[in-house]
């Protein structure tokens, strides 16, 4: 907008505005004409210009600006410009000139002064209007979200009238790094988290020194997790179990069903819980693993390796309490199969153990192993995954490798068989994943467009792929049901257990598909009022009750086979869904329930 041409304001110089700065005492314009002057009249050699100084960022749209002439007794007729327009006459001794309506942006003020006793000054100031402050916007992750792998990408955004002057990120207790925006603002970059809670924090400083901060927490590892019936979580470092209970999984010393959520003795500090069949594995912020449940195949990592002096010594004994697996620092992520594990390291190795019929433990070999022992040839894992007797993982630069069986296409390299695969193979064709999710035998692959990958057994439709039946050989993007020439985007996590598929979008809501008969998928009734179970072979909406949807902003999600599905909210609220059967929901009221086919708020102790 032009600048104000109101009359001046000619009360009293504002002495709050006063530039502090010497005075700007320009030479008199030696060109200019001296006729007429009159001998008492002071001869003008210098301007003061207070209010604004060259190269100055002001905040507000309106201000004064406030000149006088040098030396003291010097009158002069003054002449205001505002980026080329005069806006203002002026005369005497001092002059001010009150400046509104400026928008943000570059501008230039020019003061010219012409004495009543002689001599010509003008004076110019260049400046910068920035009406407020730097916003910044963090729009991945959102606040208190899961991530799977270890690496967070994150999406930012950081915005100012005339564009941050700098861009710092900390993450954690780390240093402050700068980053350039781009041209729009955008910040992406990634950073490395540690198990458990993570902070970012964003500061944007503006050329008038404003500094506008975000922080935004995300947490590394699985604070929900759901089995053969069986389920658990994580509140405040302690582990609560409830459910089935036939080999201990629930680790409360006992083979009793727990209808009700219990919370266990001997292990703190826990950042990361899994549970999958009938065992149960827990990571603590010292990097140290604990199982518990059965043990058949050795997955619980107890026995001892050989040394140069003594043999193996294997164990395969239940344990009904959490018991630390030796010999074992610097885990960062653990991951179960149906009888194996798998743990991610620090250093970007992985560890296996149990069961290795189909060569899941990816050691070269088809026998179990009741103690971790590196897989082979794998460097700079960011997150591990298991099926029912396969096992994956994803590289730092979005590829994802595959071992184990392949019965149902479950390596997705195009062809399936019932040979064992022994060492780890590189998926064809799939690229800048970032997170990995696997069912019994089919895969999730997240990509950093938030699209989805899936392949493997399809007999319910858990690959989404728009069909359901048989079995997909080699990777396909995941259909959005209702659009079926559209891929499901803006997905923020991926879950599957068993026939089950789930993703997160990056808005809170869930999407299913798959295997629908336990109410799993969450759909609902159908308009007869019949709850509805049939499957889904492309991604669904999972349908809330009006009274709980403005509660159901998901941040974390976890399925199981067996049982129920589990969603943590915003507001730090538990929903399940599925199958109600052995306590596996963790409250009494909710006992033995063939299918809840919507989610329901489950009562946290």
């Amino acid at each position: 907008s032009a600048p104000d041409v109101s009359a001046p304001d000619v009360s009293a110089p504002d002495a709050s505005a006063s530039d502090v700065s010497a005075p700007d005492v320009s030479a008199p314009d030696a060109s200019a004409s001296d006729a007429g002057v009159v001998d008492a009249a002071v001869r003008l050699t210098g301007v003061q210009v207070d209010g604004v100084r060259d190269g100055e960022t002001l905040t507000s749209a309106a201000w004064n600006v406030d000149v006088r002439a040098e030396p003291s007794g010097a009158e002069a007729a003054w002449r205001f410009v505002v980026d080329g327009v005069e806006v203002e006459r002026a005369t005497g001794a001092t002059a001010r000139h009150g400046i509104t309506g400026l928008v943000a942006g570059e501008h230039t003020l020019r003061v010219e002064a012409r004495g009543t006793g002689g001599g010509e000054v003008a004076v110019v100031r260049t400046f910068r209007v920035d009406l407020l402050a730097p916003r910044v916007a963090v729009r991945a992750p959102r606040e208190d979200t899961v991530v799977a792998a270890r690496s967070v990408l994150i999406d930012a955004q950081a915005l100012d009238d005339l564009g941050p002057v700098a861009v710092t990120a900390r993450w954690n207790d780390g240093p402050a790094e700068s980053l350039e925006p781009d041209r729009d603002g955008t910040l992406r970059f990634t950073r490395t988290p540690s198990p458990g809670r993570n902070v970012l924090r964003v500061d944007v400083r503006d050329g008038a020194g404003r500094v506008t901060t975000v922080e935004r927490a995300v947490h590394y590892g699985f604070r929900l997790s759901g089995g053969n019936s069986q389920a658990g979580m994580i509140r405040s470092g302690r582990v609560w179990m409830w459910g089935r209970n036939e080999n201990g999984q629930i680790g409360d010393g006992t083979t009793t069903t727990v209808t009700q959520m219990r919370a266990l003795d001997g292990v703190r500090d826990v950042v990361s819980l899994v549970t999958r069949q009938t065992f149960t594995l827990a990571l603590t912020t010292a990097g140290h693993v604990y199982a518990w449940g059965d043990n058949a195949n050795g997955q619980l990592g107890l026995g001892t390796p050989p040394t140069a002096e003594a043999p193996a010594v294997p164990d395969t004994t239940v344990r009904r309490v959490p018991t630390r697996v030796p010999g074992l620092d610097g885990v960062v992520a653990i991951a179960a199969g149906f009888d194996h594990a798998l743990l991610l390291k620090s250093d970007g190795s992985v560890l296996s153990m149990g069961d290795n019929a189909a060569g899941q433990l990816g050691d070269g070999s088809t026998a179990d192993r009741s103690w971790p022992a590196p897989v082979q040839g794998l460097r700079d894992v960011i997150q591990v995954a298991a099926g029912s007797a396969h096992s994956l993982a994803l590289r730092r630069d979005g590829r994802v490798l595959a071992w184990g069986r392949n019965q149902y296409g479950n390596l997705g390299a195009g062809a399936s068989d019932t040979m064992p695969h022994t060492s780890p193979q590189e998926v064809p064709g799939v690229e800048r994943v970032i997170a990995l999710a696997s069912g019994r035998d089919h895969t999730l692959a997240l990509r950093d467009d938030g699209t989805v990958l899936a392949w493997g057994l399809n007999a319910t439709g858990q690959v989404g792929s728009g069909t359901s039946g048989g079995n997909v050989l080699t990777p396909t993007v995941v259909l959005r049901a209702g659009d079926p020439a559209g891929a499901l985007s803006g997905v923020e996590q991926v879950a599957a257990d068993g026939n089950l598929s789930f993703a997160v979008m990056r808005d809170g809501r869930v999407f299913a598909w798959g295997q629908g008969a336990l109410g799993q998928l969450g759909m609902g009734a159908l308009e007869s009022g019949d709850r509805d179970l049939t499957n889904r072979a492309s991604a669904s909406e999972v349908r809330i009750a009006e009274a709980d949807r403005a509660h159901f902003n998901v941040v974390e999600l976890e399925p199981s086979a067996g049982g129920g599905v589990f969603a943590y909210t915003t507001e730090q609220r538990l929903f399940a869904w599925g199958w109600s059967f052995s306590g596996s929901f963790g409250d009494p009221a909710m006992m033995d329930r063939w299918a809840y086919a919507s989610p329901i708020p489950v009562t946290l102790p």
